[in-house]
């Protein structure tokens, strides 16, 4: 038989692969999939299930199996696969549109959810999380601080000290964002990062005044990752401090306001040099 007619030879040494191994060792294979091509010249994928044939003195006389055709199966996995990318794409397009309506209404915090999205998924990366936790700290990140659209241009620009109703007004902003982002259909873990942003590791935060174990690790790391940024960069009432001042807040009060491991991971990058955008 002239396979290469049927099967290129990268096909041709897998499948031989699998025969060798059938004949070694006598044992059946699990399914395994491989393409062919038909007489008209088109490509048909398979999927074969193998097994040997024992003669009586006992030695391998030859294979049987089942080779199934796959091929509508395998283009309705790619043409999903397609969709959810571009599903994907839409939702990624929405949540960026979303921060950018959020951050024109604010010109003195142009870019901050976008650097803050940059370094708290820079932190989850370095504590190992896995692509998707990283991609999650990133969307809520990005949208932490989308509720500040339902609060006066006024009190967000004010240069002097605020109030104590403008301070209210200013703390209602993560439950603002938690109602916006959490109709859409993102993981919960998303929206109620954005909820806890704010809470404190000792229970002093707002807006539940929830503590340690309480704060779902994704607010921890988006926590350390907003105030480093925040005190890095101009605001309305005050120039930028630095990051060295940053640096210094995190670990004076690391396992205090913040999650010890988190403060290290942030404190790592800025000393590796990973992070240098601030």
């Amino acid at each position: 038989m002239n396979y290469k007619k049927y099967m290129s030879e990268e096909t041709a040494a897998k499948v031989f692969k699998v025969f060798n191994t059938v004949f070694a060792t006598r044992e059946a294979t699990k399914s395994f999939d491989w393409q062919l091509t038909r007489k008209d010249g088109s490509q048909m994928h398979v999927e074969t299930s193998t097994s040997a044939l024992i003669g009586k003195n006992g030695d391998v006389c030859g294979f049987y199996g089942i080779i199934r055709d796959i091929s509508e199966r395998i283009e309705a996995a790619r043409a999903l696969q397609e969709s959810l990318e571009k599903l994907q794409n839409m939702l990624k397009s929405t949540v960026n549109a979303l921060a950018t309506t959020s951050e024109k209404r604010d010109p003195y915090n142009a870019g901050h959810q976008k650097r803050v999205a940059v370094l708290a998924s820079a932190i989850a990366q370095e504590l190992g999380l896995s692509e998707s936790d990283c991609e999650d700290i990133f969307t809520a990140a990005i949208l932490h601080d989308i509720g500040k659209m339902q609060i006066s241009s006024e009190i967000m620009s004010k240069p002097g000290k605020l109030g104590h109703i403008e301070k209210l007004f200013i703390k209602s902003h993560p439950q603002a964002s938690y109602e916006i982002v959490k109709t859409i259909p993102f993981a919960p873990q998303i929206a109620k990062a954005i909820l806890q942003h704010h809470e404190r590791m000792d229970g002093s935060g707002y807006p539940l005044g929830v503590a340690g174990e309480e704060i779902i690790f994704e607010a921890r790391i988006l926590a350390v990752a907003d105030v480093v940024e925040a005190m890095s960069s101009h605001r309305p009432y005050r120039p930028a401090l630095g990051v060295n001042v940053a640096m210094d807040e995190i670990t004076r009060y690391s396992g205090i306001l913040y999650d010890a491991d988190v403060v290290k991971a942030c404190l790592r990058l800025f000393n590796s040099g990973k992070i240098n955008f601030l």
